[in-house]
């Protein structure tokens, strides 16, 4: 108990609080920008929007934990006179952004302990789907007809990496798992339903995320999500990933079987007979509703708007957050400086 009392009033503790309150600013800023980038660039470039996104989402790793370095306590600047280290305190009638900060401050232990808790359940909901994703891998029937299709499909296409092809009765549509030995599970008796054309289509989304090495991207973005799951931004940014992560497998494999139109009735087909949701950490061919539709419509050309009024009201509450986290910045930023900044003293 004294241990964590002790933790919880030292440096690192004010730090990594401080890290925290600043990230909610500092996170909405980042999805303003990227809300603002998105809208200039063209739905077609699903490539450079993925790039963007993805970038979004590392800009927030490296932000928090610039933040978190800029915040801890600078030993090397303190003067030491007498064994003793004088620091200044200047006297100045509270404003309205003092008490802000001294309120933040001591609830940072409750905020800390509900986000470390929260981290907590989401890594061992990480680790339970790894192990399931394992598990299903492993109960999984090889897919004879459909491995022959695959290896001719890697042979025409130069593709280096060889996956398998099993079906598993765990899957409700056809899904990518594993990133050093990737497989790639078909539902039960599915095949049997699908034309060769189909299964075609199919295969050459698979091997697009395969190729383009999807399965550990997704990985990766699953743990920091885990890390930042506090914030909206962060799931609307990771949500922006995904989408376009698909589009640019989409396109890929459009440009492998060449047609466009049989792969859009291949995502129909795949859409109808789904009974359920796809696996966490898995890379599937279907998606949701909404996000299908608006797949078919940019395989077909078809316009379509890519916000919506939920984006809007997002946009708005993102200037005001990022607003109120600046005017709060520039005040702790200068009162961290002033608390640590030594003055040498005559005796």
């Amino acid at each position: 108990m004294n241990l964590t009392t002790h933790w919880m009033q030292s440096d690192w503790c004010k730090a990594l609080g401080w890290t925290f309150v600043h990230s909610l600013w500092q996170i909405a800023a980042i999805g303003l920008l990227l809300y603002i980038i998105l809208r200039l660039i063209p739905g077609r470039s699903a490539h450079i929007r993925y790039t963007i996104s993805t970038m979004a989402i590392w800009m927030i790793v490296i932000t928090v934990l610039s933040t978190f370095i800029i915040m801890l306590p600078n030993s090397n600047s303190v003067t030491e006179i007498s064994g003793q280290v004088i620091l200044v305190k200047i006297a100045e009638a509270y404003t309205l952004t003092d008490r802000i900060s001294m309120w933040l401050e001591n609830r940072m232990p409750m905020m800390l302990s509900i986000w470390f808790g929260g981290v907590i359940i989401l890594m061992l909901r990480l680790a339970f789907s790894l192990l399931w994703v394992q598990y299903m891998r492993s109960v999984a029937a090889p897919l004879i007809p459909v491995q022959n299709i695959v290896n001719d499909l890697i042979h025409r296409l130069q593709i280096r990496i060889k996956p398998l092809v099993s079906e598993s009765g765990y899957v409700s549509s056809p899904v990518t798992i594993g990133h050093i030995k990737p497989v790639i599970l078909f539902p039960i008796g599915i095949i049997n339903q699908l034309n060769p054309q189909e299964v075609e289509a199919i295969l050459t989304h698979e091997l697009a995320h395969i190729v383009r090495r999807d399965y550990l991207s997704n990985l990766i973005q699953s743990f920091i999500e885990t890390i930042f799951y506090y914030h909206p931004v962060t799931w609307w940014i990771s949500n922006k990933v995904r989408t376009e992560r698909e589009n640019r497998a989409d396109d890929l494999a459009i440009s492998w079987c060449g047609d466009h139109v049989g792969y859009a009735k291949a995502l129909i087909t795949v859409q109808e007979m789904e009974l359920g949701n796809a696996p966490s950490l898995s890379i599937g061919f279907a998606s949701g509703k909404g996000a299908m539709l608006a797949r078919i419509q940019r395989i077909l050309h078809i316009p379509y708007k890519n916000h919506n009024q939920m984006e809007k009201t997002v946009l708005i509450s993102l200037c005001s957050l990022f607003f109120l986290g600046f005017t709060l910045n520039s005040h702790t930023i200068q009162d961290q400086k002033m608390k640590r900044l030594p003055h040498r003293q005559k005796l």
